[in-house]
């Protein structure tokens, strides 16, 4: 049946440049960028866009202006994509378009562009969102249109704080096993130690389809959740801050506090550096010979990893070698606007242990709380010594 309607519509295609939207817009598109184009084809899980995919496929070989056309229905059939069942394309057909044009554009030799046109419209929004967010240049032609047209990338960028200073909550919500999802009463404890303000966290979470509950109570990120979670984790998270002056402005503010409030002789420094690293602040005491390290993170994200590997095995045994006689205190400010330390307890007293193996002779956690922070300045209000046998 398939090699019937293929006889029929290849040489109507051949015949007419116009006939084939799909085509039609790379060739306009060939003419935009000025170069071969290199094309990959991806197909919704229904026989007729297969069947159409496969005549693309073989019909756009006969272009010069297209130097190669990749279609494997092993990878580029995406499971999910279809309109039968709006469940089933939501929760797993745009996943899965979402990790093959990862797949694509992080192994593109050049600069990567999405063409929509041809596609499902419900998948339309979820582009332009992914070209938006990834700085991927999106284009579409109308039907009964002959210009290309370009879907604009706005001078805006998304706000990642959300997932700064819930990120363990994305973190768990966003296992591929299911069997290692939480349930919805185990998870609460990721938002906040008080169950009702928790629950409602979870609620506003839900309905900005970030979170879904599944019929088994377990809680997982949506295909927009893992998008941005995903986003965050390859361009942010490694320097713990949220792609915002959020931490640069913490890290200034307590830097501001710190110069206001302690004594006068005290030398404080900000970005301190020792050899290739860098204290965020900086204390020292000559009269009572003591050092304070001094590092401001993020409560949602602490990046222990980070914090391990660049603070404490790298940072402190550059700072005692500096100040070999002197005491030396490893103090770590988190801003976050809750008290939610119970699911970091652990990870917490790892580093603490850590960071006297490596030279701190005492180290410290803080909570500066950030929801009450008044005229934009800290005070010693909003910072509270963290007890790492209570949290």
């Amino acid at each position: 049946m398939s090699s019937v309607l293929r006889k029929k519509i290849q040489p109507w295609i051949r015949n007419q440049e116009s006939a084939a939207a799909e085509i039609y817009s790379l060739l306009k598109l060939q003419k935009k960028v000025g170069k071969q184009l290199e094309v990959y084809l991806l197909a919704s899980e229904t026989i007729l866009s297969r069947l159409a995919v496969e005549i693309l496929y073989e019909e756009l070989q006969n272009h010069q202006q297209i130097k190669s056309v990749n279609f494997d229905p092993k990878v580029d059939v995406i499971p999910g994509l279809q309109v039968a069942d709006p469940s089933y394309f939501r929760d797993t057909g745009l996943l899965n378009l979402m990790k093959r044009i990862n797949d694509i554009v992080d192994n593109a030799p050049k600069k990567a562009i999405i063409n929509m046109t041809g596609g499902f419209k419900a998948v339309v929004p979820f582009l332009a969102i992914y070209g938006q967010l990834y700085g991927v240049p999106t284009y579409y032609i109308f039907e009964e249109a002959e210009e290309l047209i370009q879907i604009p990338e706005f001078p805006i960028n998304f706000d990642f704080s959300l997932v700064e200073d819930y990120y363990t909550a994305f973190e768990d919500a966003n296992k591929g096993n299911v069997d290692k999802l939480k349930t919805k009463s185990a998870f609460l404890i990721n938002l906040d130690n008080d169950p009702g303000k928790a629950e409602k966290l979870l609620e506003n979470f839900v309905r900005r389809q970030l979170f879904k509950i599944a019929e088994t109570e377990k809680v997982s990120l949506t295909v927009y959740g893992k998008l941005l979670f995903e986003y965050f984790k390859t361009n942010y998270s490694s320097r713990g801050d949220s792609g915002n002056f959020i931490g640069e402005f913490m890290e200034l503010k307590l830097y501001e506090f710190l110069i206001t409030t302690r004594p006068k002789d005290l030398k404080i420094f900000h970005s301190h550096k020792f050899d290739n690293y860098e204290a965020d602040l900086l204390i020292v005491d000559h009269n009572q010979k003591t050092v304070e390290v001094i590092e401001c993170k993020p409560g949602g994200n602490v990046p222990f990893s980070d914090i391990k590997k660049k603070k404490i095995k790298g940072l402190l045994p550059e700072v005692k070698k500096q100040y070999r006689d002197y005491e030396i205190h490893f103090l770590i400010y988190c801003y976050h606007q809750s008290a939610n330390w119970k699911h970091l307890q652990s990870k917490m007293h790892e580093t603490s242990q850590l960071a006297t193996q490596f030279g701190a002779d005492k180290v410290k956690w803080y909570w500066i709380q950030t929801d009450k922070l008044s005229t934009q300045k800290i005070s010693k209000q909003n910072i509270q010594e963290i007890n790492l046998e209570e949290v």
